[in-house]
């Protein structure tokens, strides 16, 4: 004989209503936040992902260019580029590796919440998407920074590329 766990705790459940009266206008936000963090790390990810590559294609063809043009590879400013390609190249590897998205586990949700009644499924999924979401949004800012390092660098890499293709013979 199964019981209902609404029923074997009203009192409880009653209190938890009475504790948090606006759980049920925050539940959809707190399922939403999930949908928010996949967007803004799927964003961060595939701007990672297009900075290294025009990283790669500069590195490739301004070097192809030059080599047509004549200009001698032996130079402080090529190697100071390809040194600037090496760093942007492992901080994207790195950005891209790192951090993975903390998500409620359904699997978890079966073995340890489908015996809580409604408003503590609520409540406690609110407070898992919170605690989630704040160490999503701390993933999400590192990959953002990297690809603001990546971008810098990659500016360095072409200032040093145009001083070596101008100041070299």
């Amino acid at each position: 004989m199964t019981t209902n766990v609404t029923e074997t705790h009203d009192g409880e459940v009653d209190k938890l209503a009475a504790t948090f009266p606006s759980i049920d206008l925050v539940y959809p936000l707190a399922v939403s936040a999930y949908d928010t963090a996949i967007k803004r790390f799927d964003s961060v990810d595939a701007r990672l992902q297009t900075i290294t590559a025009y990283v790669a294609a500069v590195s490739v063809v301004v070097p192809s260019i030059a080599n047509t043009r004549g200009i001698a590879f032996a130079s402080f400013w090529f190697y100071l580029a390809v040194a600037l390609f090496v760093v942007a190249s492992v901080i994207g590897i790195c950005a891209r590796l790192y951090g993975t998205l903390s998500v409620l586990s359904p699997k978890s949700l079966f073995n340890h919440w489908t015996n809580k009644s409604q408003i503590e499924f609520k409540k406690d999924f609110i407070y898992f998407s919170a605690n989630d979401f704040e160490r999503n949004k701390i993933i999400v800012l590192n990959k953002w920074r990297m690809a603001v390092a990546i971008s810098v660098i990659f500016l360095l890499q072409v200032a040093c590329l145009f001083a070596w293709v101008i100041l070299c013979p």
